[in-house]
């Protein structure tokens, strides 16, 4: 194949202004950084590329544009229309700047695809005289020209990139021989490891006042346990039934500790310390200023619990649930651009070339290339953490590209960014986003099956995989639900399904599948505890009975701060507070939990 450049009039290069509707983010419309059209997003992202034809056919005003053009491009590529795919996408490269290097890779790879490897070095080479794109990008396409020169190729001997690809080359070859250093914990951390662990067995040995001195033998050392340490110390005269000693010393770690992971489990507990005395009023103070100011986190669920606003093990509210209601669109990106930024992250605008970068994100996002896309749009991420209206925005574009994990990632960091002060009224739009109900129509289905509750089964996966398919833990579990091969193995066997194999825990029905029969197994086992199925889904059922015997009646509340993995303890934490918050927002109007 030989493809020739077109000289066509010049078309005005501008991005689309219309979006069509996600089924997961129903009414948002992404600017990125101004509204593009997402016509046939959807149909590519699940493979259908000839639904996918249809509808940008169907998107006519924008039919004239250079993003219409570039999708037309590749939609026609996927679909083995080459002809008319190098027409549109030469048109795109030699009359809009901010497409050419896309519609140039694009024509790269419809050349390898026809084995005319020297059209696809002219191709990616072209690319490569772009300035300014991400180096990332640029390192895809070398690792697209090492292919073609493995098709007998030689290097364009005066591209002005060739001393950058022999650099990466190079690199690239020293990264498979180096040798990682092993990561070992430094001296102090090792002491502080040695007197939290002694603290600790004193404390589950109800040897609470020896567990005083040797917690705070933990405080002035450097490591991981520093500030828990904290709390394990108000816990056991808590535990002593010193309330007056929980108090003050949660407040001394309040003040020293504003920001720390721990700060609602401080303020929780200076709550239950309260009430124990008998102070209803001061306890509700407490309480209902964590629920106001994270009210996703477990601790402000179970203040609400505490307070009678909710049932004690589904979450369910009793009345309605406060502060979450659905707004127009306008209305969410109006407040999302109201928040004021912490002074740490101050809102920049865009710089020119910034907004070049995004456009050209945007436009393989409209393609469903969100593997591509991520070269040129991960650093806003980084770099606008301010900009919660953008973060908003990358969340809804990768979902309706089908980026499920990407997504997430990006809600998740909008969720840590919204300040404290603002928690409380946060539309019901942007919590659709940072509690996601992706993948439930299959969820819902082997729910129903095995006779689990959908949402607990999303807030299981939220925490395992955060809705990354691919991911493979340090561990080996794998997949949605974090399946280990050896269990998955077992579950297999006892499902009668043949030919399992460790990969197969990548696929999405799968892994649910296998994900919710393991989870019911463990509640039938657990007579339905939630905690207890939890403990056992992340350490193990015999660790969970272990931990079950040992604080057989001891309080709820002490129960999950008593198991005895660090790791653990947050994980039954996590899940429940996103088991929780799922379970408020189906109960309010707007949100919905369906089909993906």
């Amino acid at each position: 194949m030989t493809v020739k450049y077109t000289s066509v009039a010049l078309l005005a290069c501008v991005l689309c202004q219309l979006s069509s509707a996600s089924p997961i983010y129903p009414q948002a419309t992404p600017q990125l950084p101004t509204a593009i059209s997402f016509a046939g997003t959807r149909e590519l992202a699940s493979g259908n590329a000839d639904a996918a034809l249809i509808a940008i056919k169907a998107d006519s005003p924008w039919a004239d544009s250079q993003l219409w053009l570039y999708k037309f491009g590749v939609i026609n590529a996927r679909l083995g229309n080459t002809a008319e795919a190098v027409e549109a996408l030469n048109t795109v490269s030699s009359t809009c700047q901010t497409l050419r290097p896309l519609a140039m890779e694009q024509i790269g790879d419809i050349a390898v695809e026809q084995k005319d490897f020297p059209q696809a070095m002219t191709s990616y080479s072209s690319v490569l005289g772009v300035a300014e794109l991400p180096e990332q990008y640029r390192h895809e396409l070398f690792r697209k020209i090492k292919s073609v020169i493995g098709n007998g190729i030689a290097l364009p001997p005066n591209a002005s990139w060739i001393d950058e690809y022999h650099q990466w080359e190079q690199e690239q070859q020293q990264a498979l021989t180096a040798t990682k250093p092993e990561t070992v914990c430094d001296s102090l951390c090792r002491v502080q490891n040695t007197l939290w662990s002694r603290a600790w067995n004193l404390e589950m040995a109800n040897n609470f006042k020896a567990a005083i001195t040797n917690y705070r033998s933990v405080f002035n050392i450097s490591g991981r346990r520093t500030e828990e340490a904290h709390i394990r110390h108000a816990l056991c005269f808590y535990k002593l039934g010193k309330y007056d000693s929980v108090i003050v010393h949660i407040n001394t770690f309040k003040q020293a500790f504003p920001g720390s992971t721990f700060f609602w489990a401080a303020m929780f507990w200076q709550g239950k310390a309260y009430a124990a005395q008998g102070n209803t009023e001061e306890a509700h103070k407490v309480w209902n200023q964590i629920a106001r100011l994270n009210p996703f986190d477990y601790h402000a669920h179970r203040a609400m619990q505490l307070m009678g606003m909710a049932d004690k093990g589904t979450g369910k509210y009793h009345a309605a649930p406060p502060n979450v209601k659905p707004i127009s669109e306008n209305a969410v990106r109006e407040w999302l651009d109201s928040v004021p930024p912490p002074l740490s992250t101050p809102r920049k605008d865009f710089a020119k070339a910034d907004s070049v970068a995004l456009r050209r994100g945007a436009a393989l996002l409209s393609v469903a290339q969100a593997n591509t896309a991520v070269f040129f749009l991960d650093d806003y991420q980084n770099n606008y953490p301010g900009n919660l209206l953008l973060q908003y925005d990358l969340a809804s574009s990768y979902a309706i590209a089908g980026s499920i994990g990407r997504a997430f990632n990006v809600g998740r960091r909008l969720a840590w960014r919204i300040p404290t002060t603002h928690r409380e009224n946060i539309p019901l739009q942007v919590q659709s986003v940072i509690y996601p109900p992706f993948y439930a129509a299959t969820i819902s289905k082997y729910a129903k099956r095995f006779n689990v509750d959908p949402l607990f089964v999303s807030a299981v996966m939220r925490q395992e995989s955060i809705f990354d398919s691919s991911l493979v833990s340090i561990a080996g579990a794998i997949g949605l639900m974090q399946v280990m091969p050896a269990t998955g193995r077992k579950i297999a066997a006892e499902l009668k399904e043949k030919n399992f194999a460790t990969d197969s825990l990548f696929n999405t029905d799968l892994s649910i599948r296998y994900g919710v029969y393991y989870l019911r197994k463990r509640m039938i086992q657990f007579n339905g505890d939630f905690v207890l199925a939890l403990c056992a889904y992340n350490a193990g059922a015999n660790n969970a009975i272990k931990w079950r015997d040992r604080n057989r009646n001891v309080d709820y509340d002490i129960f999950a701060e008593n198991i005895a993995f660090l790791e653990t303890r947050g994980y039954v934490k996590r899940v429940l507070g996103n088991y929780w918050t799922y379970q408020r927002l189906v109960s309010t109007p707007g949100y919905e939990y369906k089909g993906e």
